[in-house]
């Protein structure tokens, strides 16, 4: 049987020499201009044109990584490497100073891009020796010689970069390098009179203060990171930014071990803030690490236990006492102090909940479902509670199972019951029920589903594949088949169904559907899987096919290649792939 001619043969070519060793890690496909589709075209009139706009103003950012992007992809990057490279000499032996350098420039940054730091520090030295005026040359060269692991080298020349004085801009970012490289090294003295730098040259930049002492701190400068950061604390323009290096300083207070001191200044924060609030519960995170770095869970109890003589009042403190409690092993006393919270704050769910876990902890299963009947009576409305109460009566082993499974049954139906025409509420019941192993009820849950939403057809795979689970698969069919029948049978819910077959063992009908499916205007993606369906079932011929429909539809690179995958998959397949690539070389 002689099979369709491919429409990708030039590709076929370009990796004849792979595929004829068997290999199927085919690469990018690598065009001739004429062969380019509209869209590669256009990919290549643009990366001339950043590759233009580089040459005239090497610099990082949107150039340079469309440039690198765009060659990578096509492997072509070594090419323009080299081509960049031999430009670049023709233009310093013709005396074009600027535009050798450019060349340079540009060069060593895409060797950085691709990881070659040794080549690119090579290309960049000969850059900053012609464009002696560049800060940003001279910037680029130190970060591909800091990369070596030249860091007295990788620092001269940033501070070269620095003494040419770039734009404010890139003067931060090579200021913010250097002084960490000094910090580094140990030359605060260099590091001071670069720090002080950045300050005069941003006067009142509350960003560019926190910057310094972040890299103070992350270089082990505790003690002056500290000092900055307790400065902002005081001065910065904006109250959150205040609480926030107050934190912070706190957090290096505890590094230095003054673990009392940022206890006090963590306390004196909560007064300033929200309980509940996002700073709130950072500043008791803070205060908690202080005592668990060590793990100091005795500490912190005794902390938490004095903290609450003066505010009883303090839900959160006391669900966190009481969790400190449970950590050590101490039960009896967690609960009391989760007692006392629900008496204290009878409205409030958190204490509630809390009980309710360490109840489960015991295994308590009856204490905790009482606590989620309350919690239900409180909030009615919520299904978690309803949801969470069954499971619960379900896990108590004290129980016998079918007496659990009948009660827990009893709590979803109110669920069910209280919301009964939504379709996603009578689904989460189904599951319910399905879990315990209430076989009917959950098959009743789910039809109740697909009465309430019968367009939307997730409800219909629920049952379709848990009745498959039961071993009743012919039931399954007919509701599988219920999502495309009459107003339902579109494109969409063909594809849906057609997976869904395929998925539990009726690979004919499946393809059936999808052959349906695929005459009503398929996306290419649907006639890939309808070719690959095919190729399982050897209709080879009728794969390609669709495969060549699937071409004539696109004009995109990434559809194109996979494509092309297929089809060569295909061939392989059908054991034809040495013929074709045979034909293909002699039309070529």
């Amino acid at each position: 049987m002689r099979l369709a001619t491919s429409p990708f043969r030039f590709a076929i070519l370009c990796l004849s020499g792979i595929l004829l060793f068997g290999s199927m890690g085919i690469g990018p496909i690598h065009a001739q201009d004429e062969t380019l589709s509209p869209e590669e075209k256009r990919e290549q009139v643009a990366a001339e044109r950043f590759l233009q706009l580089l040459v005239r103003r090497p610099t990082t950012g949107t150039a340079l990584d469309r440039v690198f992007g765009y060659h990578v992809a096509r492997g072509s990057l070594g090419e323009l490497l080299t081509e960049l490279e031999k430009t670049a000499k023709q233009k310093k032996n013709e005396g074009d100073e600027t535009s050798a350098g450019n060349h340079w420039m540009v060069l060593g940054l895409l060797q950085l891009q691709r990881g070659e730091e040794a080549a690119a520090a090579r290309a960049l030295e000969k850059a900053e020796a012609i464009l002696t005026n560049n800060p940003l040359t001279a910037y680029h060269h130190g970060q591909a010689l800091l990369l070596l692991g030249k860091n007295e080298d990788a620092a001269q020349a940033m501070q070269r970069a620095i003494d040419l004085k770039p734009p404010r801009r890139d003067f931060l970012n090579i200021a913010t390098q250097l002084g960490s490289l000094y910090q580094r090294a140990g030359k605060t003295e260099e590091a001071v009179k670069i720090w002080k730098q950045l300050e005069d040259s941003f006067p009142g930049d509350d960003s560019v203060r926190q910057r310094i002492a972040r890299v103070l701190a992350d270089e082990g400068d505790l003690k002056n990171a500290l000092q900055r950061y307790d400065d902002l604390a005081k001065t910065a323009k904006s109250p959150n930014d205040r609480i926030v290096f107050a934190l912070r300083s706190a957090d290096l207070r505890v590094r230095l071990g003054q673990k009392a001191e940022a206890t006090k200044d963590l306390e004196s924060l909560l007064t300033r803030l929200r309980p509940g609030s996002y700073l709130y519960a950072e500043a008791r995170r803070r205060i908690e690490n202080a005592f668990l770095e060590s793990g100091d869970y005795a500490g912190l109890t005794e902390y938490y236990e004095k903290w609450l003589k003066d505010h009883p009042d303090d839900a959160g403190a006391i669900l966190r006492l009481a969790r400190t409690l449970s950590i050590q092993g101490r039960g009896p006393e967690s609960l009391k102090w989760l007692e006392k919270a629900i008496e204290r704050l009878p409205s409030d769910r958190a204490p509630r909940l809390a009980l309710i876990d360490t109840y489960i902890a015991e295994q308590r299963f009856a204490d905790a479902a009482m606590q989620y009947e309350k919690l239900a009576e409180m909030e009615p409305k919520n299904p978690d509670h309803l949801v969470r109460w069954g499971q619960v009566v379900l896990e108590d082993p004290k129980t016998p199972k079918e007496e659990r499974k009948t009660a827990a049954a009893a709590i979803w139906k109110r669920l069910a019951e209280a919301r009964p025409e939504d379709s996603v509420i009578q689904s989460q019941v189904a599951d319910l029920y399905r879990g315990a192993e209430l076989k009917e009820e959950a098959i009743a849950g789910y039809r109740k589903a697909i009465q309430l939403a019968p367009k939307e057809p997730q409800y219909k795979e629920y049952l379709g594949e848990y009745l498959h689970r039961l071993d009743r698969h012919k039931e399954a069919l007919p509701v599988w088949r219920s999502i495309a029948e009459g107003e339902l049978r579109t494109r969409e819910n063909l594809v849906r169904l057609a997976e869904v077959l395929h998925q539990f063992e009726e690979p004919k009908e499946a393809l059936k559907t999808l052959a349906e499916a695929c005459e009503k205007n398929p996306t290419i993606t649907e006639r890939i899987r309808y070719a690959e369906w095919l190729r399982d079932e050897e209709a080879y011929e009728k794969a390609l096919a669709q495969l060549k429909l699937a071409s004539e539809q696109t004009d995109t690179v990434d559809d194109r290649e996979k494509i092309f995958t297929e089809e060569v998959k295909t061939y392989q397949a059908a054991g034809q792939l040495e013929e074709r690539i045979a034909e293909t070389r002699k039309s070529a």
